[in-house]
């Protein structure tokens, strides 16, 4: 009888993502250094609400569909923006299970810890499972109830609507189960009862596991829910729902996207407590991709932005593909097909710097077609320094000939010089060493030669000053 019931999709695209998901795991035990590699490295404080970000190594996503991400965020947005309905989503996710409906157990009695018997924590825990399932249909009236106008969130209602009516003799069994002393009673150890009530229910075992599957979804949800939510004085950050434009556009304009890698959080005493609080954000930049910028260069000194401005475009870019809000002010984007990054990681994963960008840009070269988007941040970094300019400047050059779109972080002019005022291309600068209020801001222009050797002046480190140092304490 509970096969007649149709389990919903919220999270549509899910099997997509687990399939690429296996084959993470399957990466994973072949080398575990090159599974877990993303946009989103290492120093990423909320890597875990975004599961999504961290997947196959050699291809970034852009696993959904437009319509699919148009229903997850519309979902998304009745989480995050409407109080109404986020309440009915608690209130649904508190009745829901998250266990499987299990027999109870009485073998495990008799061993002992710390003066109380195993056996009876086992019996405790699954007869509190026992019981919540008892209070399904409370559950079922709560979805069938819920007010959302998102298509996931009728076809929730929908769902509860159904379970209700096909579920009426499931709710004749549990009806007197209510009035035992049993249900009642805190700490119950009755495993008979507990036994027969299960029974009675495991007729309804496919159904009570697609609750806990409805349970998942929603909880996914709701830990995306998080980084979104975070304050600065009483304020909420800049949040934005993207605006889907036609995705045969090939077009992306971020207006204030933050990187939340660079949000500056403290621990402050609230309440006699230590609490993590954010007091910063990183400086905002605009992101924009159409038909007169195909071909971005960031340029300019080591730490000033460049690899943040390639992880905040990219971040910026994915969310809104898989159905989540971005961190900015506005986003308008039609749909890239995948984001490739190649970039230079060799050693937060113990592996060459050459070997490791090498594998990224050999993944990308075999599967890029010209709806994607490339993110190359020192790519080739590792070989020859004379070498290293042949090579990046060769992979820019064969992306530009077939009109890929891509974004290049580099300190090297040589690679994109012979590209200024061709085209589609556009060259953006990063601050000077000196200029600290500025860091993390990219415009358009051409950041001034030579800056590491005034770094090196100042740090006295250039050539002369290494003669000169030396001769100091070894004499001439």
């Amino acid at each position: 009888m509970d096969e007649k019931i149709p389990i919903p999709d919220l999270t549509r695209g899910e099997a997509r993502w687990a399939r690429y998901n296996a084959e993470r795991k399957r990466l994973w035990e072949e080398n575990q250094s090159f599974a877990k590699r993303s946009i989103v490295h290492r120093d990423f404080d909320i890597r875990s609400v975004f599961e999504h970000l961290d997947v196959d190594p050699d291809l970034f996503l852009g696993y959904y569909l437009f319509d699919e991400a148009m229903y997850r965020c519309d979902f998304f947005e009745e989480w995050l923006e409407n109080k109404k309905t986020r309440a009915q989503l608690n209130k649904i996710m508190r009745f829901l299970p998250s266990n499987d409906l299990e027999d109870v157990e009485t073998e495990s009695r008799g061993f002992w810890t710390e003066g109380e018997r195993l056996g009876d924590k086992v019996i405790k825990r699954r007869i509190a499972i026992v019981k919540r399932y008892i209070g399904l249909p409370e559950a079922f009236e709560l979805v069938a109830e819920y007010s959302g106008s998102s298509e996931a969130g009728r076809d929730l209602a929908e769902f509860g609507r159904l379970a209700r009516r096909e579920l009426g003799e499931f709710e004749r069994f549990v009806r007197p189960m209510k009035e035992t002393m049993q249900y009642k009673q805190k700490g119950c150890l009755d495993d008979e009862w507990a036994n027969d009530c299960y029974s009675k229910m495991y007729g309804f075992r496919r159904l009570l596991h697609h609750l806990r599957d409805v349970k998942f979804r929603l909880t996914r949800y709701k830990k995306m829910c998080k980084p979104f939510e975070l304050q600065i004085n009483g304020q909420r950050i800049p949040i934005c729902k993207p605006v889907f434009l036609d995705p045969d556009r090939r077009e992306c304009r971020i207006k204030g996207a933050y990187n939340p890698l660079h949000f500056v959080f403290e621990k402050i005493e609230v309440g006699g407590r230590r609490k993590r609080v954010l007091t910063s954000l990183n400086v905002p930049n605009d992101v924009c991709i159409d038909d007169k910028h195909r071909h971005t260069y960031i340029y300019g000194p080591n730490s000033r932005g460049k690899s943040v401005y390639i992880n905040t475009s990219a971040l910026n870019m994915h969310l809104p593909m898989n159905g989540s809000y971005c961190f900015a002010e506005s986003c308008e984007i039609s749909f890239p097909g995948r984001l490739y990054p190649c970039f230079d990681l060799g050693d937060t994963v113990g592996h060459g710097h050459f070997a490791t960008g090498g594998r990224k840009l050999d993944a990308m070269l075999d599967g890029v077609r010209i709806d994607d988007v490339v993110f190359l941040d020192e790519h080739a970094g590792g070989a020859e320094p004379d070498q290293e300019v042949l090579i990046a400047r060769g992979i820019t050059e064969a992306l530009t000939r077939h009109r890929i779109t891509f974004l290049h972080a580099t300190n090297d002019r040589r690679v994109w010089r012979h590209k200024v005022g061709k085209g589609r291309t556009e060259v953006l600068q990063v601050a000077a060493y000196s200029d600290e209020e500025n860091k993390f801001r990219v415009w358009p222009g051409f950041a001034k030669p030579g800056y590491s050797m005034e770094m090196a002046k100042e740090m006295r480190i250039d050539p002369e000053s290494a003669y000169n140092r030396l001769a100091e304490r070894f004499g001439k």
